[in-house]
């Protein structure tokens, strides 16, 4: 054989070498590559945001309503369905359900009117929908009724309580006179149904100012103390939290700014409740953590817009991530990809509120990450490719060594 011949041979063995090579990697690679991004295999391409619009929308009844995921509980089922309604579109999800059947259950459900925080949820789950018309001059009187003229707040009729998610005793003689909390739903319900001409602005103001205590918090009525018969839970000073938002948020709606020194010492007071954990507490003196006083709390700093400034940024981050902590990932379960309230393994209430924080602190996007479970998936999808990858490598680099042995006897006769 010639020298020239025997580098043809060569090249051509080459050749055929890269060829097979190239063709068993890419069957290997293609493989990998299907099973890692693109093949939607067992929980893989879990998200955080599905996981949670899959079990709100399995919740949905016959009726239109939601159910609670809370064992025999079917108290709150207006509530739950307004969460919900609240939470899907935020999520930008409202095809998951059946909206009209929803909101028809809404709005048949309410009435008689009992509680305001009730008539506050409707507003917000309508807000998305033009063609539901409500009873306006029904809730309208509500509020109204619930006025009162000598003061300028708003006070719960008959003991009542109003709704409002916050730790507090089973007394209700604390909303029987005007309070923040009955005040801010009235106001916000009144402003929505562009009705506030029907009260006087001026005062029901001064009664909110009224509220105000040194530290920068508000107090859920002008001469609230910690005292054994507060029906609020209160620090040294008769503020917290709650109590705080209502009356920053109501402000807002009558067009009344703070000024900047009040603004600053708010802001502060809200601040000094959080806790080593990053969520918030009710007030300063507090111990019990629950998600809806972080909301309430990251509500009002963005309330008083000052969520950019340096002090602020970092806390509310934290408290964002706590919020991030709260959904329930678990293990499988009914309320799987649900946001605990309260020491609850996931809720309506919890998710609802969670979402909206969210938002507020910009980082709702997180939600479209992966799952814990959905990682490991991946990871050990990935190691199981990478091992039929190897094994393909392995029978290339055989089949190969077999091709090379061939050809060389075959030379070695030539």
């Amino acid at each position: 054989m010639t020298e020239q011949s025997s580098k043809v041979k060569t090249v051509m063995k080459g050749k055929k070498y890269l060829q097979i090579f190239a063709a068993s990697f890419s069957i290997c690679f293609i493989t990998f590559a299907a099973l890692v991004n693109f093949l939607p295999i067992g929980v893989c391409t879990e998200t955080r945001r599905g996981s949670l619009i899959e079990a709100l929308s399995k919740s949905q009844l016959d009726d239109g309503s939601f159910r609670s995921f809370l064992p025999n509980d079917t108290s709150y089922t207006v509530e739950n369905t307004a969460w919900t309604l609240i939470t899907l579109h935020t999520l930008g999800a409202l095809e998951s359900i059946n909206p009209t059947k929803a909101l028809e259950y809404l709005n048949s459900s309410i009435y008689p009117i009992r509680e305001m925080y009730l008539l506050y949820l409707l507003l917000q789950a309508v807000k998305p929908f033009d063609d539901i018309e409500l009873n306006n001059t029904a809730l309208i009187e509500a509020a109204l009724a619930r006025y009162d003229s000598d003061s300028g707040g708003f006070h719960e009729m008959n003991n009542e309580v109003s709704g409002f998610p916050i730790d507090m005793s089973n007394k209700s003689e604390g909303y029987s006179k005007p309070n923040a909390i009955t005040t801010f739903l009235c106001v916000e319900i009144l402003h929505r149904l562009n009705a506030l001409e029907q009260i006087d602005k001026a005062k029901t103001r001064a009664w909110m100012e009224s509220c105000r205590a040194d530290n920068g918090g508000y107090r859920p009525f002008p001469q609230s103390r910690r005292e054994a018969q507060n029906p609020f839970d209160v620090d040294y000073a008769g503020t917290n939290i709650p109590s705080t938002y209502c009356i920053i948020s109501a402000l807002k709606s009558l067009n009344h700014s703070l000024t900047d020194k009040e603004k600053s010492k708010t802001t502060n007071y809200i601040l000094s409740c959080q806790s080593p954990k990053d969520s918030f507490v009710i007030h300063p003196n507090g111990t019990n953590d629950a998600i809806y006083y972080t909301y309430y709390a990251v509500s009002t700093l963005s309330f008083l817009e000052v969520l950019a400034q340096e002090e602020v940024e970092i806390p509310v981050r934290n408290a964002g991530a706590y919020v991030l902590r709260q959904q329930n990932l678990d293990y499988p379960s009914e309320t799987y990809g649900l946001f605990n309230l309260q020491n609850q393994c996931g809720s309506t209430i919890g998710s609802y509120l969670a979402t909206i924080t969210l938002k507020t602190v910009g980082r709702l996007m997180i939600l479209n990450n992966a799952t814990p479970r959905a990682i490991t998936a991946r990871f050990h999808l990935l190691l199981e490719s990478l091992l039929f990858t190897g094994t393909g490598c392995a029978v290339t680099t055989l089949l190969i060594f077999n091709y090379d042995r061939q050809h060389s006897k075959k030379d070695d006769k030539i």
